[in-house]
């Protein structure tokens, strides 16, 4: 190294072996103190090497004990703090939204946050002179900011008593030829010079450089590149429409949330208005909480449209659209409703009544194809065609030989046919065989005899099968 104060080693472990700053560096000529370890290989000194070049020398490092590096390092920090500013920082006692302020070399004080970021507070805020007119009748001490008094200044007045009209004279806040300067409302399009005053969202702002077209920030905020915070809004109700979480609040400002109009308690973002039934919290108060009813619905809507639930436990409606003619159909129901009526479509949007009959009823309450069947027949051994022809059919057997036997069902006018048979055949030279006559609507006379051997004799008990057709 020459005429340096870093030196570079090959091979070397510097900050690896624990060297710190203020061990001491020789070589050669030199003894001088290490300012810092940089790596492994590089150390800075406190002073240069001033004699040749070295390369490859032979140095030698004397470790400082860890209490001497405290000491030293301790000594430093006394030095640093003595300027008197850890002392009157330690005098003050600390208060909640109170800020230490420097009034000269160690000298602080503590000043209100408030202070800070709301500058000159009044009771209301004006563009002119005929603004300040709505409160002639406000009490003693109340304030007003007029933006400007017709000569391009801004000024505060006060009420020295509640007498209609009863105004201080103005304090001047600007000049008319001076510095700051009253613009009125802020203007997108207006070009602003430096110290031209403008209101923007209730708030006061002074331009600190030319600009056009670069607002004052949002409160909070206080200042931006182009603006500073002359006097900020809070005194009166600030209207801010749907409250919205991501939204900076001040206090005073008024949201709607819930249905309900609430005011902000003190400057908030991100901390809801309460759940109603409860009305406070440390944020928000409700100073108009809706009716009992909570079910809202769109903004537009066409007329005899359907109003439907927006969502599964919604308490918002949604326009469902226009009403079908058979939808128009359901609800213009002719007849009085009551029970077993069955409505029924008797034209493009109309309907009526009609009798819901105990047949129909039992049809309809049929499980399947078999009940159905029984509810249309009535009785599973007859049935009667949609022609009238009726068909039924049984079977039976009786202790006489020779007997009157009835049908199912009386054929209304005439039994057209009947065919009999015994139910079984006897094995052998024993045979049965029925027949009848005097067949009528109502009954059928039975004739039931055994053949053995070619004798023909009464047969009893003999069971039997018959089917009839009539009308």
């Amino acid at each position: 190294m020459r005429n340096i104060s870093a030196g570079t080693g090959v091979g070397t472990i510097w900050a690896a072996a624990g060297i710190k700053p203020g061990a001491t560096f020789k070589t050669k000529n030199l003894d001088a103190i290490i300012a810092s370890v940089d790596s492994n290989t590089q150390i800075t000194l406190t002073e240069s090497w001033t004699g040749g070049a070295l390369a490859g020398a032979a140095y030698a490092i004397r470790y400082q004990p860890d209490g001497s590096s405290l000491t030293a390092k301790v000594q430093e920090l006394i030095e640093m703090l003595g300027n008197g500013n850890l002392q009157a920082f330690a005098a003050l006692a600390g208060a909640f939204d109170m800020i230490p302020i420097f009034t000269g070399p160690g000298a602080l004080t503590l000043i209100a946050k408030n202070d800070l970021i709301e500058g000159v507070q009044t009771d209301a805020k004006v563009a002119n002179l005929a603004g300040r007119a709505a409160y002639d009748v406000s009490p003693t001490g109340f304030s007003v900011l007029v933006n400007d008094v017709g000569d391009g200044r801004a000024a505060i007045f006060f009420k020295p008593s509640s007498a209609s009209g009863d105004w201080s004279t103005p304090a001047y806040l600007t000049g008319p030829n001076g510095t700051f300067q009253s613009k009125g409302n802020y203007n997108w399009s207006t070009t602003y010079a430096i110290g031209d005053v403008v209101l923007y969202n209730g708030s006061s702002w002074i331009a600190r450089v030319v600009t056009t077209d670069n607002p004052p920030p949002t409160l909070p905020t206080t200042s931006n590149v182009q603006w500073f915070l002359l006097a900020a809004a809070g005194n009166g109700f600030v209207f801010k429409g749907d409250y919205v979480g991501a939204t900076a609040y001040l206090k005073d400002d008024v949201v709607t949330n819930q249905g309900s109009s609430w005011i902000a308690l003190q400057a908030t973002t991100g901390n809801a208005p309460p759940t109603l039934p409860t009305t406070s919290n440390a944020y928000w108060k409700a100073i108009a909480v809706k009716g009992a009813g909570d079910v809202s619905g769109p903004a537009t809507n066409a007329d005899a449209n359907l109003a439907l639930w927006n969502g599964a436990n919604s308490k918002t409606l949604k326009d469902g659209g226009p009403i079908t003619a058979a939808g128009l159909a359901s609800v213009n129901i002719a007849g009085a409703p009551a029970a077993n009526k069955l409505p029924y479509l008797t034209g493009a949007g109309a309907s009526a009544l009609t009798d819901l009959t105990a047949f129909i009823r039992t049809l309809l309450a049929a499980t399947d194809g078999n009940t159905a069947l029984a509810a249309l027949v009535g009785n599973p051994t007859w049935y009667r065609f949609p022609n009238g022809i009726i068909i039924q059919a049984g079977s039976d057997s009786n202790a006489a030989s020779d007997y009157a036997h009835p049908f199912a069902i009386a054929f209304p006018a005439a039994c057209l046919g009947l065919a009999i048979t015994p139910a079984f055949a006897a094995g052998g030279a024993t045979t049965f065989t029925a027949t009848t006559s005097n067949v009528g609507v109502a009954t059928f006379d039975v004739r039931c005899r055994s053949i053995s051997t070619g004798a023909v004799s009464a047969a009893t008990n003999l069971p039997i099968n018959w089917i009839a057709v009539g009308i």
